[in-house]
């Protein structure tokens, strides 16, 4: 039984480790959106459900994607604009979701 445990642990831990996202996707993805076309970028910080059957409440900034300017760092996403700036390093990057025409949403981890 400990050894079932022990090798379900290092499954779950891999899959986790396999689960974050890489530069080169980051990169590929998001190099793909025109933000002279798109309405918003969000950039979701957190999710809490509410407790009711309306499901989740964000925690978003929404950002303006005509003066968004995008660095690939190393490491991280540098995303600058008029009123803004954001460092989102690229294993916190949980999902990037993009709707052609209307909008962009990067959901950070926990």
């Amino acid at each position: 039984m400990k050894k079932l445990f022990f090798l379900a642990s290092i499954l779950m831990a891999s899959i986790t480790m396999n689960a974050q996202l890489s530069k080169p996707e980051v990169e590929g993805l998001i190099k793909g959106v025109n933000f002279q076309e798109i309405k918003d970028v969000f950039l979701i910080r957190t999710r809490e459900h509410d407790g009711t059957k309306e499901g989740w409440l964000e925690k978003a900034e929404k950002l303006d994607p005509k003066t968004c300017k995008i660095t690939y760092n190393e490491k991280s996403l540098l995303i600058e604009g008029s009123l803004y700036t954001a460092l989102v390093p690229y294993d916190k990057i949980k999902v990037i979701f993009y709707k052609k025409a209307n909008y962009l949403t990067i959901e950070l981890m926990d």
